[in-house]
């Protein structure tokens, strides 16, 4: 698991990949193999058991009214129900929706990032508190006071974990990342890895999730500076 997830890591990173083995197209119900990390290589075993090189290409997904333009909670008029901005079935139902409209369109993807957005994690009363505390700032997703472990169990169970579900039964691998995004600076033993460690050891351990062969995670999302012995850098 160690090695998928410092190769996941790399591969995050990398915008479009095509698969490169007997298989090279995806599709719902396809042969989907454990995949495995071989010197700098994601693999995979090809029907005929040989180690192959797989090459992920897909698209991400978060689930935020926001970036999602307010769609599952609009009425018939178009207009925002801000009361439904936190409605998980129909947020569901929509992504749902989507992914079904780009395969039905012969999109041959077998990768979808999948953003535990922090909307759902998120309590609004802290948010609120904290804006009111600093005004004219904006709440940023590298912000983390108002992060709600009991929240965010909820809503794994019911946004992001049917999401996963649904992406592997149409022949699409998932990886998993985490809410928001890292601060400038970095270091270990800081609130913010903390605050990951907490996160991915529920992650990692979920019944669902734990030894899943569809599914990898990203560890922090756009690190930038990370503390050294002196200086923050990434080299």
């Amino acid at each position: 698991m160690t090695k998928i997830l410092h190769g996941t890591w790399r591969l995050s990173l990398l915008a479009l990949l095509l698969i490169v083995s007997n298989e090279t197209f995806a599709w719902r119900g396809m042969r989907m193999p454990e995949l495995f990390v071989k010197g700098r290589y994601l693999m995979a075993k090809d029907v005929n058991g040989n180690d192959s090189i797989v090459n992920l290409h897909g698209f991400g997904q978060t689930y935020s009214a926001y970036f999602n333009g307010y769609a599952w909670c609009k009425d018939s008029y178009g207009n925002v129900l801000w009361g439904k901005t936190h409605d998980a079935a129909a947020c569901v139902k929509w992504n749902k929706e989507q992914i079904s409209k780009m395969l039905d369109a012969g999109w041959m993807v077998n990768w979808m990032r999948l953003h535990m957005d922090p909307h759902w994690s998120n309590n609004e009363t802290k948010v609120k508190q904290w804006e009111n505390a600093n005004p004219g700032k904006y709440y940023g997703e590298n912000n983390i006071v108002a992060f709600d472990m009991e929240l965010f169990k909820k809503y794994l169970d019911q946004v992001f974990i049917p999401m996963a579900e649904y992406a592997i039964e149409n022949g699409i691998y998932v990886v998993m990342r985490p809410p928001g995004v890292c601060p400038e600076n970095l270091a270990i033993g800081d609130d913010y890895q903390q605050y990951l460690i907490k996160v991915w050891t529920y992650v990692c351990n979920h019944e669902k999730l734990k030894n899943n062969p569809y599914v990898m995670f990203e560890l922090a999302n756009e690190p930038v500076n990370m503390k050294g012995d002196a200086i923050y850098s990434l080299e």
